[in-house]
């Protein structure tokens, strides 16, 4: 099995490149897959013997299953437990306040095709930075648990300018990790139909907890009190695995 690092996998398929069997096989084993790597997932058979609470996610038949209420030792039961892959087959169309998640019921697909992805958008005002220090965090997101984060595009629509300001550009991540999500992305450029990127991510935001997407703008010269325009636009690719 070959393991690269994120930053060695995101040079397998920049622009005009042409992966190769070895590189697919490298992104591949790079990432945990959730039935054959189930035990680092905190995932387990389900033993009749076992009691379960409210919450509880186990593998039965090879399908993941999460306890609708607190389960006591015997046979599996569908009643009790909910099938996960089944439950997020509902897609929804979400807009994201800065208090959470807002969505609009759309058409369910079919059972077998797994875990349905979403987009998740949000932008981000140079007033949000313009009340912080320089190379400070700035939330901007509240992530649900049990989200993997597949990809992101982000995409200028108003230039990040003031008096004495230039050269500012935008990361994106956890608190424990800065630029999980987005390395860099400069905002202080003009805008045009060439002022975005995309990532390619295949992360978990958390298993079990609420993760908080933090930006964190770098500046040349300038401090964010002198902002004056800019707006940012967010797009995040995630599948449910919850």
């Amino acid at each position: 099995m070959t393991v690269v690092t994120r930053k060695i996998l995101k040079t397998f398929f920049q622009k005009g490149s042409k992966p190769s069997e070895e590189q697919f096989r490298a992104l591949i084993d790079s990432f945990v897959h959730v039935a054959e790597d189930k035990s680092r997932l905190g995932l387990a058979e389900f033993d009749r013997a076992a009691s379960y609470s409210k919450g509880s996610s186990v593998i039965f038949k090879g399908d993941i299953y999460q306890a609708l209420s607190a389960v006591s030792p015997g046979s599996f039961k569908d009643t009790e437990w909910r099938k996960l892959y089944e439950a997020a087959q509902q897609e929804t169309a979400f807009t994201v306040a800065k208090d959470g998640f807002e969505g609009t019921d759309q058409a369910k697909t079919s059972e077998d095709t797994g875990p349905v992805s979403k987009w998740i958008k949000f932008q981000v005002d140079y007033s949000e930075l313009k009340e912080s220090s320089a190379s400070k965090p700035v939330a901007v997101l509240p992530l649900p648990a049990g989200l993997v984060i597949a990809g992101l595009i982000i995409r200028l629509q108003n230039s990040f300018t003031g008096p004495g300001i230039s050269g500012i550009s935008i990361s994106l991540g956890t608190k424990g990790d800065k630029s999980k999500y987005l390395e860099a992305f400069d905002v202080s450029q003009k805008v045009s139909t060439k002022a975005f990127k995309e990532v390619q991510l295949f992360t978990l935001s958390s298993w079990d907890k609420k993760t908080d997407v933090f930006l964190i703008a770098n500046f040349e010269a300038g401090t964010p009190d002198q902002l004056q325009a800019g707006l940012l636009e967010v797009r995040l690719l995630t599948i449910p695995i919850n």
